[in-house]
């Protein structure tokens, strides 16, 4: 089992006490910006608004979106979506999990 041990240099894989990886990563000790805070908190909000209009909790809601292209079309195109209101942001969504074999209408 891997898991990640703060007291050790950032992001060590530790597998039976035993360090298997340990990747230094400048992306990581960066601070975001503004505007990578705005899309992670839109696309929070969407995955919610999405969770709601289907019925289903935001964990299952986000384990579909990811599942079926949602995120990385939110991600995409944030430029164009974060403009439109969530209603129409989760039509967006549920015809892009369409194309991609989801299920919810």
């Amino acid at each position: 089992m891997f898991y990640y041990e703060a007291s050790r240099s950032p992001h060590c894989l530790i597998n039976n006490n035993v360090e298997t990886d340990c990747i230094q990563s400048n992306y990581y000790s960066t601070a975001m910006s503004a505007e990578e805070k705005k899309t992670i908190a839109y696309i929070v909000a969407c995955i919610s608004e999405f969770a709601r209009a289907t019925g289903l909790s935001t964990q299952e809601a986000f384990r579909y979106l990811n599942n079926h292209g949602g995120i990385d079309f939110l991600i995409d195109f944030y430029d164009v979506e974060h403009t439109l209101s969530f209603d129409e942001a989760v039509d967006d969504l549920k015809a892009v999990a369409q194309k991609a074999g989801g299920l919810i209408a």
